[in-house]
């Protein structure tokens, strides 16, 4: 049982919705306040969401990249809030006022598997910071990455093991577990298990 804390009445999982940024996997509010929250939000707001459901009929791939941007920078109750406004980041005046700016300086989305991804991690949403990027490329630009230099260029771990062929594991564990240099272990092929 969990204890609803708008209403106080406790009631069943059965009785939340899911939400999986919460530790319990289920929303603080019950279902019944959520939908009567949602329904006061209509009535107060009613002229403002009629005037954004006529804009949404011009609605496009990039604005809605470009309302979750904002959202993740300014929305304390959005899940990944923690993750972008909570730790400092921000979406530069010019973006942030306007979508047809950022239309401009982003471009048309190359496809629906792309999302908007910042260069540098702890850099803002600006231009120049920013690009089109599929999941593959936003998973090897994560601040949790280990960065390899060598032979001139930085890549993390997954993009070394792509190119050399050498598995992730073998790079990190000579790496980390044997402390081999970074051109040692990326030039040294990995041994083949005999078969049994």
């Amino acid at each position: 049982m969990k204890r609803c804390p708008k209403c106080g009445v406790p009631k069943s999982p059965a009785g939340f919705y899911s939400d999986r940024s919460r530790k319990d996997g289920l929303s603080n509010r019950c279902k019944p306040c959520v939908l009567a929250d949602r329904a006061a939000y209509r009535a107060e707001n009613r002229e403002q969401l009629k005037a954004q459901a006529h804009s949404d009929r011009r609605r496009t791939p990039e604005r809605g990249c470009w309302h979750m941007m904002l959202d993740r920078c300014y929305d304390e109750k959005n899940s990944a809030f923690h993750l972008y406004g909570g730790r400092g980041i921000t979406v530069c005046s010019r973006w942030r006022k306007s979508f047809e700016a950022f239309q401009r300086d982003m471009g048309p989305r190359p496809s629906r598997r792309h999302s908007v991804d910042r260069i540098n991690t702890d850099g803002n949403y600006e231009p120049g910071n920013c690009r089109w990027a599929t999941p593959k490329e936003q998973a090897r630009n994560m601040r949790s990455n280990r960065i390899l230099t060598a032979f001139g260029k930085s890549l993390c771990v997954a993009a070394w093991a792509e190119e050399t062929g050498i598995p992730v594991g073998v790079l990190r564990d000579r790496i980390g577990k044997l402390g081999w240099e970074t051109e040692r272990a990326l030039s040294t092929p990995a041994r083949r298990r005999a078969a049994a």
